[in-house]
């Protein structure tokens, strides 16, 4: 009594994800999975990348330990897809009233720092977008275009997430991912660059043992794909056609998750 407003769909015609635009949120989802990852990487190796694998181990890593948290994902997001309930509502069915006020607490917290991750990465692109072009070429301090970095990139999402609504914004992000991914793959295959990457990886002969980061990595995003699980229902409760979901999970996100990890390395 008096929740009425926790139990209505939160699916409207403004934020649905139309049969056929899962392929969006999967691509917006993996791109988040695989940027959560890299201060993993920064923190175990000391490296400013995902690991120190071979750039197949590394695609093979990132997509093996996807589909490892699959089950779970899958668990979670059916049902948010099927009856179109967000995480609050999954959490109070579950917890009870004030089992799902500790379980929104605890994702407050999360967000707090999944935003400061974001930011970290986020500011650090733009300074290295900064550094590689004209922009910074008359400041010599690093401290000043690092601080002009990381205001433009707040500015830019700021701006966005006061236009948009969440699930089309990630669909919007979704696809502009998909489209640099396309527009990186067409440039790489006209410089010849995968053909001489396999090419010397067959020369080479079969590849030895896995090493031991494989299956660090691995087991890294799963824990990586566990934690996103907290958020994950409430943009799968706006999918439109349910039965498509689990296919587009145990499918495209370790797909992606695999060949948006190779790119970023």
């Amino acid at each position: 009594p008096g929740d009425e407003d926790l139990i209505i769909p939160p699916t409207t015609e403004e934020n649905a994800i139309e049969k056929g635009k899962e392929l969006s949120l999967w691509a917006a989802l993996a791109t988040c999975a695989v940027m959560y990852s890299v201060p993993y990487g920064f923190v175990r190796w000391n490296l400013h990348t995902l690991a120190p694998l071979l750039w197949y181990e590394l695609g093979l890593a990132t997509a093996l330990g996807t589909l490892m948290a699959m089950p779970f994902i899958s668990a979670i997001g059916y049902p948010a897809a099927k009856y179109e309930l967000n995480m609050p509502i999954l959490a109070r069915s579950s917890f009870g009233i004030w089992g799902a006020e500790f379980t929104d607490a605890c994702r407050a917290t999360l967000g707090f720092l999944l935003y400061a991750v974001q930011t970290l990465v986020g500011g650090e692109a733009v300074f290295g977008l900064f550094k590689t072009t004209f922009i910074a070429a008359s400041i010599e301090s690093d401290v000043v275009v690092r601080a002009m970095s990381y205001a433009m990139f707040w500015v830019v999402q700021l701006t966005i997430s006061l236009r948009t609504v969440p699930s089309s914004r990630l669909l919007a992000s979704g696809q502009t991912v998909l489209a640099l991914v396309a527009g990186f793959i067409a440039w790489t295959l006209r410089q010849g660059i995968p053909q001489t990457a396999i090419g010397s990886l067959i020369s080479a002969g079969m590849p030895g043992a896995l090493p031991n980061e494989f299956w660090k990595h691995a087991w890294l995003m799963v824990g990586v794909w566990v934690t996103l699980a907290s958020v994950y229902p409430d943009y799968t409760a706006h999918i439109k056609g349910s039965r498509t979901a689990p296919i587009g999970q145990f499918f495209w996100l370790p797909l992606l998750s695999g060949l948006f990890a190779i790119v970023a390395a």
